[in-house]
């Protein structure tokens, strides 16, 4: 089972749990595309420290094709449990044009939301 909240801080916060399949994360980044672009959020930080590694590399760069296409313009910071497993899926958002970084630690992805914020 895989389950998402939402909640409103200085980013759109999401937190993922559980062990999700492939169409979860597509049904999470066009939630993400939704609520961002319905009540303007540009820094968006997702929580996925208690979301099992389930994808293979074909479906993360999938996915960060699809986040790239999805999230133009918005800036995605991503905890997650290991950041270098997740090269290949922000090389493949660059190439859409979504800015994705992942992280180990939430402090660190705030920190980066926090200055994409001031940047823009």
């Amino acid at each position: 089972m895989f389950s998402m909240g939402l909640s409103r801080h200085s980013h759109l916060l999401v937190v993922c749990t559980g062990a999700p399949v492939y169409e979860d994360f597509v049904t999470l980044i066009d939630l993400i595309a939704n609520v961002s672009g319905r009540e303007g959020w540009r820094t968006v930080l997702v929580d996925c420290t208690s979301v099992a590694p389930t994808f293979t590399e074909a479906e993360r760069i999938a996915l960060g094709q699809w986040a790239g296409k999805q999230l133009t313009g918005l800036y995605v910071g991503l905890v997650v449990s290991d950041p270098r497993r997740f090269s290949a899926t922000q090389s493949a958002a660059a190439t859409r044009g979504g800015t994705l970084q992942y992280f180990d630690t939430l402090d660190a992805a705030n920190a980066w939301l926090d200055k994409a914020s001031v940047a823009r």
